[in-house]
């Protein structure tokens, strides 16, 4: 095994830029070849899999730090049982994937992104382009963690009805910001027209969303997913949309990244983006700096870093 005078970063994924080259400063070098062992710390950006193949290569290894929210990609209980600190960036990119969210609920809803395909196709149709108000229109928020949360509030600023459910906040967290919480999923959903969906992937959240949920749905009514893909079964959404049950389906995620069903993303009633909630130029800046931070935390300052996980 080499030594190097400088701290050895795997990079995993497709990282931006700027944090490419800020991780290349001060006592950092920073490479994405696999084949080596000798890595100080782990920057994972995306989906691919953080598991034992690579975990258990690196007998250096002290921190894996996700460039973003999700943490679904990495064996968290085999890290933890190699003394590897594993941290995310949970609050960077809350504003952007909340902005994301009501985007998508707007460009649906009112007929956006049909239009204009239309209109750059010389086609100049009012009548197919009937658009639904969602003032007085009441969305189930489920999960109100940092996005969860920003969303709901966005949802409120344009007069939509907002109920919220997560088992793991207290009611007195929300009874100031005028948001009605629900005891249960099955109530948070029932009579309302669309689901919003803000949580972790695990495996008590992997199909979250079943039937007997979107059967309590009222018209106008819909689903929107900027979390993960899997939260609800896409082989669902489709026998929804199929059957009329369900007016459309709006996501940033999907079961199959960086390739989603066809089936499924090309339809008229379904919104689709390639999973780029995240991908402001703010967001984006602020994961850098949350990234070196905590690297700092890490090799500097020698404790846990500050949104560790474990």
């Amino acid at each position: 095994m080499k030594k190097y005078n400088k701290k050895q970063i795997l990079i995993v994924g497709e990282v931006t830029d700027g944090l490419r080259q800020k991780l290349t400063s001060g006592i950092y070098s920073c490479d994405d070849d696999l084949s080596r062992d000798d890595y100080d710390a782990l920057i994972v950006r995306g989906m691919p899999l953080i598991g034992k193949n690579i975990i258990e290569r690196q007998s250096n290894l002290k921190v894996i730090i996700s460039a973003g929210i999700g943490l679904d990609n990495v064996d968290i209980n085999l890290a933890t049982k190699r003394n590897i600190s594993v941290a995310n960036c949970p609050y960077a990119s809350a504003i952007s994937v909340a902005e994301h969210t009501l985007g998508l609920l707007l460009a649906i809803s009112k007929k956006i992104n049909q239009a204009d395909s239309q209109i750059k196709e010389s086609k100049w149709d009012r009548s197919t382009n009937l658009a639904t108000e969602l003032n007085g229109k009441r969305i189930a928020v489920i999960g109100l963690g940092a996005i969860g949360a920003h969303v709901a509030q966005l949802y409120k600023s344009i007069g939509m009805e907002v109920i919220g459910y997560d088992p793991f906040l207290h009611k007195y967290n929300f009874s100031t910001r005028n948001i009605r919480l629900a005891e249960t999923l099955e109530e948070a959903v029932k009579d309302s027209n669309f689901i919003s969906l803000h949580v972790a992937k695990n495996p008590k959240t992997i199909n979250l969303i079943k039937d007997k949920h979107i059967k309590l749905l009222v018209n106008p009514n819909g689903i929107i997913n900027t979390c993960r893909g899997g939260i609800v079964s896409e082989d669902l959404i489709e026998k929804k949309l199929d059957s009329q049950e369900l007016g459309f389906y709006v996501a940033d995620v999907f079961e199959t990244e960086p390739k989603p069903k066809p089936s499924l993303v090309s339809r008229r009633n379904v919104v689709a983006t390639p999973h780029i909630a995240a991908n402001s130029i703010e967001a984006q800046e602020q994961i850098i700096e949350d990234v070196y931070t905590q690297l700092e935390e890490v090799f500097i300052a020698n404790k846990k870093p500050k949104y560790t996980v474990n």
